[in-house]
């Protein structure tokens, strides 16, 4: 069977009507972050994989990828831009979280911050009579992500973005 690396966000067990017992995982590829769900029969080894989580620090991006520099012992690597969800919010000097496999020393993910505090470098006009709870509009921040931000946000302001989910949290 080939090997795959995945990361688990759940699972469950279920007997089939023959009495056998399935294991079915909820899992995320993690170069791709595709959720993809799996079953195994009650007998299958699945082996855990050691991972490591690594502070590095993001340099620049060109054509060959994302780099970053160890924090611990200052070497380069580069990193795919799809190994990073929401890229577009990475901006030079912050430190993220790569995960490593321990013994392949194989880069499985990237994870930014949490929170990031980025300038809006252009937002759209506000528009008078727009005043209805909750109303948003569009911004480009400094690194050219697109979010949507609320009305009395001006270019300029700087504002802290949930990395995960890109939402808009409050004002920096």
């Amino acid at each position: 069977m080939e090997s795959r690396h995945f990361s688990v966000c759940g699972f469950s067990t279920r007997e089939t009507r023959k009495r056998q017992c399935i294991r079915a995982l909820q899992n995320e590829k993690p170069s791709y972050r595709q959720g993809i769900g799996t079953h195994f029969p009650s007998g299958h080894d699945i082996i855990t994989a050691r991972v490591v989580r690594k502070p590095h620090q993001f340099l620049y991006s060109d054509d060959n990828g994302f780099n970053f520099m160890d924090q611990e012992t200052f070497d380069q690597i580069i990193v795919e831009g799809k190994m990073i969800e929401n890229n577009d919010l990475l901006k030079e000097g912050d430190v993220c979280d790569v995960i490593l496999h321990e013994e392949q020393n194989l880069i499985l993910a990237t994870e930014l911050p949490n929170f990031v505090v980025l300038e809006v470098t252009q937002a759209d006009p506000n528009v008078k009579g727009n005043s209805a709870s909750n109303v948003t509009k569009t911004c480009i921040v400094e690194t050219g992500a697109v979010i949507k931000v609320p009305m009395f946000v001006e270019a300029g302001n700087k504002i802290k973005i949930d990395a995960r989910t890109r939402a808009y949290m409050d004002r920096a």
